[in-house]
C-alpha cells in the first residue's frame, strides 16, 4: 500500500511539473513573438508568401484596421508587423532569415521584443555603443 501511494504522490507532482512547464511554454510564445491572434491575408499560410498582404497589391488601411481591432473591449492593445524572409550571408556561411518589422512604440505594449532584443540587433546592425 505504501508503494501505490508514493507512486500516485509522484504521479501527481508529475502532472504538476507538465501543467506549469505547459503554462510556461505558451506564455512565452505569446509575449516573445507571436502575441494572442494575429490578422493575416486569407491563404497566407502555410507558404507565407510576401505578396499575399492584407488588402492584396492595393493594400488595406492598417490604421484603420487597428483602430476597428483596438476598439473591442476584450484588446488590450494591437500593433502592426511586416514579415519578410531572406537570406543572410557573410564569408563562408548563409542562412535563411525572417525579418520582422515593428512599430517599436506599440510593439512594446504587446510583446517584450523591446525588452532587450531591439537593442542587441541595433547593436549589431549599427555598430551603436553599449
Amino acid at each position: 500500500m505504501p508503494a501505490i501511494a508514493l507512486s500516485y504522490a509522484v504521479l501527481l507532482l508529475f502532472a504538476c511539473l507538465l501543467e506549469g512547464l505547459r503554462q510556461q511554454m505558451i506564455e512565452n510564445g505569446t509575449h516573445f513573438g507571436l502575441a494572442h491572434i494575429q490578422v493575416h491575408a486569407p491563404d497566407y499560410y502555410p507558404d507565407r508568401s510576401i505578396y499575399k498582404t492584407l488588402g492584396g497589391p492595393e493594400g488595406t488601411d492598417v490604421s484603420g484596421l487597428l483602430t476597428a481591432i483596438a476598439s473591442d473591449p476584450r484588446v488590450r492593445a494591437a500593433s502592426p508587423r511586416v514579415y519578410g524572409y531572406g537570406l543572410v550571408s557573410h564569408a563562408h556561411h548563409s542562412a535563411g532569415a525572417e525579418l520582422l518589422g515593428i512599430v517599436p512604440d506599440q510593439e512594446q505594449q504587446i510583446s517584450a521584443l523591446h525588452e532587450g532584443t531591439m537593442r542587441r540587433a541595433l547593436k549589431i546592425c549599427c555598430s551603436l555603443p553599449g
